[in-house]
């Protein structure tokens, strides 16, 4: 079964059960529909994917505002939205798997300085797309460049 098809089957069951999942399902399988008519593509799994992880992105964006705004009723509903959304990933790389891969890229590249950080990022994020959070690889790799 595909991402996508356990998403819809995912609405079912939350419909029929009322627990609450719903709307945090329909407007995932809506984005993914748009994404799908707008850019015309197939869904795949990896389309899915990418709408999961933007998605999660911006509930964790919309977090750091409820933070300022000193709104914990609002945080604890977006944290819950997540955690329905971070059941369609799969699973994620670790922070040493990860530091592996851009160890090898880096002495792959032969890279030095931060002029080659494009390079050396865009070979990373090819072997992670998705698997770990890219704002976090770009500081790893920065870490390590000079």
């Amino acid at each position: 079964m595909s991402i996508y098809e356990q998403i819809k089957f995912d609405i079912i069951t939350s419909m029929k059960t009322k627990n609450g999942e719903t709307t945090v399902l329909r407007t995932l399988d809506s984005d993914i529909q748009l994404q799908k008519l707008n850019k015309r593509l197939e869904i795949t799994d990896d389309l899915v994917i990418s709408i999961v992880n933007k998605s999660i992105k911006q509930h964790e964006e919309s977090i750091e505002m409820f933070i300022k705004g000193n709104r914990q009723d609002l945080v604890t509903k977006e944290q819950n939205e997540i955690d329905i959304l971070k059941r369609y990933q799969p699973k994620q790389m670790s922070e040493q798997e990860v530091t592996d891969i851009i160890n090898e890229s880096i002495k792959t590249l032969n890279a030095t300085s931060k002029k080659e950080m494009g390079l050396v990022i865009k070979q990373v994020m090819s072997q992670t797309k998705g698997l770990f959070d890219s704002k976090r690889i770009s500081q790893l790799i920065n870490e390590r460049l000079k």
